[in-house]
This record gives C-alpha cells, structure tokens and sequence, in this order.
C-alpha cells in the first residue's frame, strides 16, 4: 500500500505553491477549517502502488462519526489511474487537484454552501438523518427546526429500540438539541453547536486547522 509519505511527497509542489493548503491524515484541505471540512483525500488501494484519489465535504458541526460522505470519486481522463510507477504521475495528479477538485471544494465555504451542495448530491437522502436538524439549528432556522423534532417526537425517534451504541448516541444528541430547540434556548443552542465542533474536529484529527468561529444562528 502507498505510504502517507510517498502521497505527501506526491504533492508537495501543490503545497509549496498553495500555503492555503495543509496536508494531513492523506487529506488536502484549507489550513482554516470552520464549519465545514471540505477535502481532497488520497487514499490507499488494495494495490500497492495505486492511490485513490476523491474528494469527501462533511459538517464539522454534526456530532459523532460521520455515516455518510457527500463527495465524490476523480479519475484521470485517460482513465489510467493513480499509480506510483507512473512518470508523470505527480504532474497529472496536480493539474487535477488545482483545475478540478480544489475549486470545486472551495465553493463549499459556509454552512448554507454545504446545505446546497448536499441537496443536490445523489446522497442527498442522507440529509435527513439527523443532518437537516443541526443544519437548520446552525442556520437560526429555528421554525423548521421545531418542524424537524415534531416529525421526530411523532415517529418515536427518541425511543429507539435497536441497541447499537453509536446509533444510540446519535439519537440522544437528537433529542439534547431538540429540547434546547423546543425551549427556544439560543444560548444553549450555540453552546452545544460549539461543543459540538470542537469534539468532531479533535475526533477527526483535525483540531490543530480548526477555528473556532461564529455560527449564523448567532448573527439573528
């Protein structure tokens, strides 16, 4: 399997060039991450010398492990693949990362963007579990947020049967924001959207790039 070193070499002249950028755990990202990871990641294959390459764009905002990625496969136009035995191979990979992936990426810059972006990818379905929620929240879409717990309190969501410890964690993070939300506590609201982020960025990996910043919920 290719080694974070050889990837990380692979793209050093993207790095050089580009300070915005920071490399980590075989992810390009912007070295300032807010609310929203948006990322090009370059991962290992079964093969070993083959690199995978893609892009994943996921709400650092969101608690827990993330069951979904809203991003995408890339390829080369020859269809030749990534591999490390290829001459050209470093060339190839950045003109694609620096035309393609990393401008489309950057588009994804705030929340609203991200929201967007999700409601129009062939994942988009996976919004509805518990994301639509903490998006709204984030937002200060308080209305629709109410309308999200109602849905939720009417189908028992909160009484879940099925004993899987991640998903029971998903679902009392549901019902700790739907009661802040259901008491109309914006402070509490904000609070837990801090906490929130500041945990998913450290369970990542990523909490020496993330910055703390505003939500839009607190601008309202």
């Amino acid at each position: 399997m290719t080694t974070t070193a050889q990837v990380k070499k692979l793209v050093r002249p993207l790095l050089e060039r580009r300070r915005d950028l920071v490399f980590s755990r075989r992810m390009i990202f912007a070295r300032r991450v807010h609310h929203v990871l948006a990322a090009a990641y370059l991962d290992r294959s079964s093969d070993p010398a083959a690199v995978i390459v893609g892009a994943q764009v996921l709400p650092v905002f969101h608690p827990g492990t993330p069951h979904v990625s809203w991003g995408w496969g890339v390829g080369r136009p020859d269809r030749k693949g990534f591999s490390i035995g290829q001459p050209e191979l470093q060339e190839v990979l950045i003109r694609i990362l620096e035309d393609d992936v990393l401008p489309k990426l950057a588009a994804i810059s705030d929340i609203a963007d991200f929201e967007r972006y999700v409601l129009a990818h062939e994942n988009r379905h996976m919004f509805e579990f518990g994301y639509h929620l903490t998006t709204a929240v984030a937002l200060g879409q308080l209305d629709r947020a109410r309308e999200i717990c109602r849905g939720y309190r009417v189908r028992r969501t909160f009484e879940p049967t099925e004993r899987n410890q991640r998903y029971r964690q998903e679902i009392a993070h549901l019902r700790a924001m739907c009661e802040l939300v259901e008491a109309d506590d914006r402070a509490g609201i904000i609070a837990l959207l801090h906490q929130w982020e500041a945990a998913t960025a450290a369970d990542w990996g990523i909490a020496k790039f993330w910055e703390p910043s505003p939500f839009p919920i607190e601008a309202m």
